[in-house]
């Protein structure tokens, strides 16, 4: 299947006539074309969530729309350029979602279309449960794990120990939303599929930056901790190395579709194995 179906010519032709030029947007940037969504229907998109007369809830019911659909490709290219709104645009786009008690509900979702679309169906049901759960910590945190300050001096390095205690276990469950997308590179197949691993990578970079800072932060006033806050602490610590290897799991694969920017992942990784000897002996941690 390839360029835009007569569907599609119809659907934008439809927002054209009554109007909504973000409505068209949405439809363009969600095609039956087998490739990621384009460039310039997505900066349109990301700069109409700037603009204070965009109607957010409608644009999001768009979306949502548009994943109802029953290609694999509309479907996945509406999550698509979801999660890059919700990335790249401004911040009332994913506060909107945060404060909706549903999002994607396609834990169902199945294209009998074709092989093709048996396979893609399982990565879009993936996709959308990461999304959501994205959504869901925006909702507990009042923030983006993603977009907050990282560093010595950053959000979760600073982090008072009881917020960072009830933190850190959802930071945790986006990153395992996160890394259950569970692809392999034989599986990156095709335009939609590698937009959505690409989103996915990056995002990653950005919570395990913040997942760094927050174990660094327990490490280092774990022994002024309670002995409740300690035993809690232990856990947390403990489930960041048993994610490790996951994450490496998932670096493997970036490395070996050459996506960029890897490197930066891994030294991060590196740092942070690096900073607090004494207290990973402390663990008992070798």
């Amino acid at each position: 299947m390839s360029g835009q179906t007569l569907t599609d010519r119809i659907a934008a032709a439809q927002y054209s006539v009554t109007g909504s030029a973000v409505a068209r947007a949405v439809c363009k940037a969600t095609t039956h074309e087998v490739m990621g969504p384009k460039k310039k229907h997505l900066d349109y998109l990301i700069q109409a969530t700037n603009e204070t007369n965009v109607n957010i809830p409608q644009m999001a019911d768009t979306l949502f729309e548009r994943a109802t659909n029953s290609s694999w490709v509309v479907v996945f290219k509406a999550l698509v350029t979801t999660h890059h709104l919700m990335v790249h645009g401004n911040e009332r786009f994913i506060q909107y979602l945060a404060s909706r008690n549903t999002l994607f509900n396609l834990s169902n979702f199945l294209d009998k279309s074709g092989s093709h679309g048996y396979d893609m169906s399982t990565f879009i049901r993936r996709y959308s449960r990461y999304l959501n759960e994205k959504a869901f910590s925006y909702r507990q945190m009042a923030f983006d794990f993603a977009r907050v300050k990282k560093g010595a001096d950053g959000v979760m390095r600073t982090m008072a120990p009881e917020k960072l205690l009830k933190s850190m276990p959802i930071l945790q469950g986006q990153i395992d939303a996160l890394l259950e997308f569970d692809v392999h590179p034989n599986e990156l197949t095709n335009g939609v599929i590698n937009a959505a691993f690409m989103l996915l990578f990056k995002d990653l970079i950005k919570l395990f930056a913040c997942y760094n800072d927050g174990v660094i932060n327990l490490l280092e006033k774990f022994f002024e901790m309670k002995k409740g806050q300690c035993k809690d602490a232990l856990e947390i610590y403990k489930r960041f190395l048993t994610r490790m290897t996951r994450v490496s799991e998932f670096l493997k694969v970036a490395e070996v579709s050459n996506i960029k920017y890897v490197h930066i992942l891994t030294k991060c990784c590196v740092q942070h194995c690096s900073q607090w000897p004494e207290i990973r002996s402390n663990f008992n941690v070798r």
